[in-house]
């Protein structure tokens, strides 16, 4: 079974170190961000505006 983890606004400094810190170990990464929707190092980006 895979171990995946979503973090909420994790694309700032602690995020972004808590997700490489994740995928190290294992975890499947995706982090919802106001941003665009991408692929970055293996760790996923998905747009989210927090209304839906």
């Amino acid at each position: 079974m895979e171990k995946r983890i979503v973090l909420a606004g994790g694309s700032g400094f602690l995020g972004q170190s808590l997700a490489r810190y994740l995928m190290i170990r294992g975890y499947m990464v995706t982090i919802l961000t106001r941003g665009k929707t991408a692929a970055i190092d293996q760790i996923e980006n998905i747009h989210w505006d927090g209304v839906r």
